[in-house]
């Protein structure tokens, strides 16, 4: 009951800005693959594609992650990579984009509950623009009921490093399945807002979203 009080919670309180209007639903999947290797390391891949169908937005949008993670503690991970866009508008057009990536991550248990902290920082090009950002996500987990069904909140938000603003909130709610040791997988639903650059009005979409890991 506590728990369903807390994401109830965190769901009112997603974030503050204004929001003027919905965009249209969307669904995301991504899937992983990933090889420990000696010394800590561990090599990975991800794939991530969204799809739109609202009224004048359908789009598409995948990307593409190979990165290699340092785990150098229980506590925390450090992982650098590479990450390929590929964005269709509504009318068919492509724009890529290329980025490198850097993220440290700090993972704090307390009995059977995880909080988990991340920092990213990226910089690269998209459709011929610089593009810049720093994101912080928290995330929390519950293991109160069962070590193989653990229910989720997250929330990560966008600083743009060029703009010098804000960017963009995703507030989550999830659960997460373990298959067995090498499988896992997650169903969540996300908020998604988006910050005007010349207003502090955001627009706001509704996710649902599936992700599919494979580690050995």
């Amino acid at each position: 009951m506590k728990l369903f009080k807390i994401m109830s919670l965190f769901c009112c309180l997603t974030f503050s800005l204004k929001a003027q209007q919905g965009r249209a639903f969307e669904f995301w999947s991504s899937q992983g693959i990933s090889q420990r290797l000696d010394y800590g390391l561990e090599l990975s891949l991800e794939s991530e594609e969204r799809i739109s169908t609202g009224k004048g937005e359908a789009f598409r949008n995948e990307q593409v992650t190979p990165s290699l993670i340092w785990h150098y503690s229980p506590r925390y991970d450090f992982q650098i990579g590479y990450e390929g866009e590929f964005d269709w508008d509504a009318e068919g057009k492509l724009e890529v984009g290329h980025r490198g990536v850097a993220t440290a991550t700090v993972k704090v248990p307390f009995g059977k509950w995880n909080l988990l902290s991340r920092q990213r920082f990226d910089a690269g090009e998209m459709a011929g623009k610089t593009v810049s950002d720093f994101r912080h996500m928290l995330r929390l987990e519950s293991e109160l009921f069962s070590k193989r069904w653990v229910p989720f909140i997250s929330d990560e938000w966008f600083l743009d490093l060029v703009g010098a603003r804000l960017a963009e909130n995703r507030a989550q709610i999830g659960v997460l399945y373990r298959w067995n040791r090498a499988w896992e997988s997650e169903l969540y639903a996300m908020r998604r807002d988006l910050l005007e650059k010349e207003s502090e009005n955001s627009s706001y979409g509704m996710i649902l979203g599936v992700n599919l890991r494979m580690k050995f």
